[in-house]
């Protein structure tokens, strides 16, 4: 049994909601996400190839097929110390992601309090349009 920290049951419960229980996956490695097509050697420095193989997204959200299309991670906010190290993973992995044509979203603390919120006119659905950029997916799509 998976155990989830609350405010990751909370995003898993909206995902679910927005695109489907069985197309939600938790824990996914960067690398079976990928199908196995690990980072070239020109892509990163040989010290990043081996922990972007073994990087474990939040939740990786799969098209009709079951082809992963989405992934999305909790990321620091500004209030919070920022890890250097940690940034410059996520960034990695995101480029790596996207190179193969999926994409990556880091949602805040502060974005997914204004989600929470009843009187807050901001949802996932919005966050999502605002942080994939104009044309390279359609959410409908997902």
């Amino acid at each position: 049994m998976v155990t989830l920290e609350l405010h990751e049951a909370q995003l898993f419960r909206l995902l679910c909601t927005c695109f489907g229980n069985d197309r939600v996956i938790y824990g996914m490695s960067a690398s079976a996400i990928c199908d196995g097509d690990f980072p070239l050697e020109d892509e990163f420095e040989e010290d990043e190839t081996s922990w972007v193989a073994e990087y474990k997204c939040l939740f990786a959200i799969t098209d009709e097929a079951f082809k992963p299309k989405l992934v999305v991670d909790f990321v620091p906010g500004f209030t919070n110390l920022i890890d250097v190290i940690q940034v410059n993973k996520r960034n990695a992995a995101k480029s790596f992601l996207n190179a193969r044509g999926i994409h990556y979203i880091g949602i805040t603390e502060d974005e997914f309090s204004k989600m929470k919120n009843p009187d807050s006119n901001f949802d996932l659905y919005s966050l999502l349009e605002l942080k994939v950029q104009t044309g390279d997916i359609a959410l409908e799509e997902i």
